[in-house]
């Protein structure tokens, strides 16, 4: 159960890492925010104003189809672990609950994560 665990944290870290999950996000967030400024221009005429939220709306659109697909896939890779595992009848989806609620459990969780960072930091100097 542990070893799914482990593996289960560890792919949702490399997914949300391989598929830029966080600078799509950021991407989203700057379009957003480009797209609130024009509408506050007061150096654009209504009809410019107009052109350029269509634009930036359909770009926002793909934005989030794409983090959708990518937050999917990370999720999909983080229960894989788990759900093989439940299939093989090495543990019940019951079990590893219990187990991955556990405070001590959810404490180490958020403790490697935010040190996930500088371990890699080490790892890619050798």
């Amino acid at each position: 159960m542990i070893a799914a665990y482990v593996l289960s944290c560890i792919l949702l870290v490399l997914a949300f890492q391989g598929l830029r999950v966080w600078p799509r996000t950021a991407e989203m967030t700057r379009e957003l925010r480009t797209a609130f400024g024009v509408m506050a221009a007061k150096d654009m005429s209504d009809d410019e104003k107009e052109r350029e939220i269509q634009t930036r709306s359909i770009r926002v659109l793909g934005l989030t189809a794409r983090l959708t697909l990518a937050l999917i896939v990370t999720f999909a890779a983080a229960a894989a672990p788990v759900a093989i595992a439940v299939w093989a009848d090495w543990l019940t989806w019951e079990s590893f609950l219990i187990f991955s609620i556990q405070p001590l459990v959810i404490v180490l969780t958020v403790v490697a994560l935010a040190l996930w960072p500088r371990v890699q930091s080490r790892f890619a100097r050798g």
